[in-house]
């Protein structure tokens, strides 16, 4: 057996080397996304839209190093469309270029963004339908 203190020793530089490894795993990750360059969104950051991207298992398999290449710009430009239209922009169009062997450029052109026409509430008892169909048209602030 071990002496206490030996075992304590192991422990410790277990525990730091772990956290040695988990770091640079961490920072390999992040450096990995970096090669996903965005241009033109002006609702989004490129750090929201990577987020929503990486969220999608879809994205993970095509940007995986065993995945097919090509498949990452459908795959991205399909994505990213869906995104917008549900965020209610009725026509973005998204241009995916592959600038190099890993990275790639995402031009994003928004378009116009719509949110809902006229409201009309039917039923409220409790509340004023006017109110509440002003309330539901007016923007929240941020």
């Amino acid at each position: 057996m071990f002496p206490t203190s030996l075992m304590s020793l192991l422990l410790i530089l277990a525990m730091t080397l772990g956290t040695l490894t988990s770091s640079a795993v961490a920072e390999d990750a992040r450096s990995d996304w970096d090669r996903f360059q965005f241009a033109g969104s002006k609702y989004f950051s490129a750090g929201q839209l990577l987020d929503a991207l990486i969220a999608e298992p879809d994205f993970l398999l095509a940007t995986h190093p065993h995945g097919d290449k090509a498949g990452v710009r459908e795959v991205t430009k399909r994505l990213l469309l869906a995104g917008y239209q549900r965020a209610g922009f009725a026509s973005p169009e998204i241009d995916v270029q592959t600038i190099s062997d890993d990275g790639v450029s995402i031009h994003i052109n928004e378009g116009q963004r719509f949110y809902c026409g006229s409201v009309r509430v039917n039923g409220a008892n409790q509340v004023d339908p006017q109110f509440l169909a002003d309330r539901l048209m007016k923007p929240f602030s941020k």
